[in-house]
Parts: C-alpha cells; sequence; structure tokens
C-alpha cells in the first residue's frame, strides 16, 4: 500500500493506437502518463510508461487496452493481477 507501479508498453501515438488503463479507482491511482520515443524519427514506436499508485489492501487488476479513442474495442490488452497489502 502506498508504493508505486511503472508499467512500460511499447507504442506508436501516429497510427492512433495508445494504451488506455482499466482501474478500480479505489484500489490504484494513476500517477503519471507518458510516452517516450526517439526525438529524431517522426513515426517512429516508443514507450507508454504508465504510473500507478496503491491506495489499500485489496485484490485488484491492473488492465491496460490498446485502442483508438474514437473506437469502442481494442486491439491488444496487457493485465497483471495485484494483491495489495498493508
Amino acid at each position: 500500500m502506498g508504493e508505486e507501479l511503472v508499467v512500460a508498453l511499447p507504442e506508436n501515438p501516429t497510427t492512433g493506437y495508445r494504451w488506455y488503463p482499466d482501474i478500480d479507482p479505489e484500489l490504484l491511482e494513476p500517477v503519471d502518463d507518458r510516452n517516450e520515443g526517439p526525438v529524431e524519427r517522426r513515426g517512429a514506436s516508443g514507450t507508454r510508461y504508465s504510473t500507478f499508485r496503491a491506495l489499500r489492501p485489496g485484490s485488484t487488476s491492473l488492465r491496460m487496452i490498446m485502442k483508438r479513442s474514437w473506437e469502442a474495442e481494442h486491439v491488444e490488452e496487457f493485465r497483471v493481477d495485484l494483491e495489495i497489502s498493508a
């Protein structure tokens, strides 16, 4: 509880696809979300860094889905089950 977890996933935002969190806001709080990629190559892929803080004890899943903001369906999913303890 109180610790932060960083998820790093490959992403190319110029395609319109990016990672979005799907979390339980009672157990996990988003702290930071950024994409880092090569500066010199336009259109090159980078990495999405999403940081979350554990708020209270419990079981939860941290799920990230890759999709375009204007589309309902996602094309990829990352999921990790967490057990948060005091």
